[in-house]
């Protein structure tokens, strides 16, 4: 889990929408929820191609107001499940180890690019 927190007048609502745009944007399936700490923005592809390349996995993305600004933390679940294909893979059949190491190296790289597309979102428009 990643956590970082972003010094801005923005809300959450705001950077939840953005961020639900900026997957959609990527073509994943969102939706974006209120819960008792704030907001949570939820993204997944889907599609047997995704599945087999361990990249159907949700991303989940908390956005809580804290009194200096946003707290986001980002998560991706089933990483478990992910691990457990490579292990089979090593057993059963090796191109599945190769697919799921690529999943989680696709979900790492693309949840890297959301915290920076969050930095440069807040130093433009919540200053």
């Amino acid at each position: 889990m990643s956590l970082r927190i972003y010094r801005t007048m923005l809300t959450p609502e705001h950077l939840g929408q953005a961020v639900e745009l900026w997957f959609k944007r990527r073509g994943f399936e969102t939706q974006r929820l209120r819960d008792e700490t704030g907001v949570v923005v939820q993204a997944r592809k889907g599609g047997t191609w995704a599945q087999v390349a361990g990249m159907s996995a949700a991303f989940t993305v908390h956005l809580r107001p804290r009194e200096e600004g946003v707290e986001v933390s980002t998560q991706i679940t089933r990483w478990l499940d992910k691990a457990a294909a490579g292990a089979a893979g090593v057993l059963i059949f090796s191109p599945l180890m190769l697919t799921a190491g690529w999943g989680i190296y696709q979900q790492n790289k693309l949840k890297e690019e959301l915290l920076t597309f969050l930095e440069y979102y807040v130093a433009e428009v919540g200053s």
